[in-house]
């Protein structure tokens, strides 16, 4: 209809960039018609494209004005990746982990408030595109994955217009981490008798992630008792509660033990139990 109408005399294009635009970007297109010869643009001139106003000039040319949204698609041909950390023991499930996508609004379905080791968690993730955008076609199952590799896609759907996503997810709780603990084991002094049980404590998550800390006790010269001028050595060993584990990097660094000098601290390949050895001078 335009080709045949006549001439573009002139044009004009903004958008957010300027005359650069990306997808979802917001654009104004204007162009002015100029009949070809014999030819003239009637009164009630009806022009068929969405989004588009038309002014008739008094010199005869018509004047279109085009608005709209730079069309943007999320995801390829391989599908598409959503961001989404595992759970993790204790963890909040209604805000940790938070899904996300680029282009997209999230809501998120747990069903549990708060993840437990051991026991699944699934939720319902919905996506909703960004204005100017939609989401691939054929989207399935196995065309949606996660960044998270203890979470599994049991279900995708996509509404009509492909504006709406929904993901149905279950995710695998993994253990909690200790990056911190402090051993709270006080320096021996004479005749002190040398407490196999001692106090420890955690931080980070919590207090309650150790459990069954024990206290052995080398190089007293009076047995199970300390002496002036005794060299001691004590080998501490805890073990981490359900739902947790000791971080490997305890071994060279966040575990505190006060006027004690560190020897060693190693941590189980399960990370399950955390040894730590030191020395002390009886004054």
């Amino acid at each position: 209809m335009l080709a045949t109408a006549g001439t573009i005399a002139r044009y004009s294009f903004t958008g957010k960039g300027g005359i650069e635009v990306a997808m979802g970007d917001e654009y104004t297109a204007t162009f002015t018609l100029t009949p070809a010869q014999d030819y003239a643009f009637a009164e009630d001139f009806m022009l068929d494209m969405d989004n588009a106003t038309t002014v008739l000039n008094d010199n005869g040319t018509l004047t279109v004005t085009v608005t709209g949204v730079v069309a943007g698609v999320i995801g390829d041909e391989t599908g598409v990746e959503i961001t989404l950390a595992n759970a993790v023991h204790n963890d909040s499930t209604i805000t940790t982990p938070a899904p996300s996508l680029d282009h997209t609004n999230v809501t998120a379905s747990w069903s549990a408030d708060t993840a437990t080791f051991g026991q699944p968690v699934t939720a319902v993730l919905t996506f909703e595109a960004d204005a100017g955008y939609t989401f691939v076609e054929s989207l399935t199952t196995e065309k949606v994955t996660f960044t998270g590799t203890a979470n599994k896609v049991t279900n995708v759907q996509v509404n009509a217009d492909r504006t709406e996503m929904k993901v149905w997810v279950t995710a695998t709780v993994a253990e909690a981490k200790i990056i911190a603990l402090k051993l709270g084991l006080t320096k021996p002094s004479d005749s002190d008798p040398l407490d196999p049980t001692k106090e420890v404590s955690s931080s980070t998550p919590a207090t309650s992630t150790v459990a069954d800390p024990t206290v052995a006790w080398e190089g007293a010269t009076v047995p199970e008792q300390a002496t002036s001028g005794d060299d001691l050595t004590v080998t501490i060993t805890v073990k981490a509660a359900d739902g947790y584990v000791f971080a490997e990097d305890l071994e060279t660094s966040g575990v505190t033990l006060s006027d004690f000098s560190k020897t060693s601290c190693t941590v189980s390949e399960d990370g399950k139990t955390l040894t730590y050895v030191a020395t002390v001078h009886v004054d």
